[in-house]
């Protein structure tokens, strides 16, 4: 993945992204929203950078969530 370090970078990977998986992607947008939440968590530690929210966002479309995430309201 190329480094998108700014804005119109970022801007730029979604839209390929969003290119490149439109025809391939099959789930619904529940399981991606699922699959991206999983990457969030995964990513947690790291620093936030248009870089990183490209890498989740395009890894979302290929990572197969297989039961859902939920979390206790405590």
């Amino acid at each position: 993945m190329e480094q998108n370090n700014t804005p119109k970078a970022f801007r730029q990977s979604v839209l390929a992204s969003l290119e490149r998986f439109s025809e391939n992607y099959n789930g619904s947008l529940e399981e991606y929203l699922r699959a991206l939440w999983v990457l969030i968590e995964k990513y947690h530690y790291l620093q936030p950078s248009y870089n990183l929210f490209a890498q989740m966002l395009e890894e979302a479309f290929q990572t197969a969530c297989r039961r859902p995430v939920y979390r206790a309201a405590f």
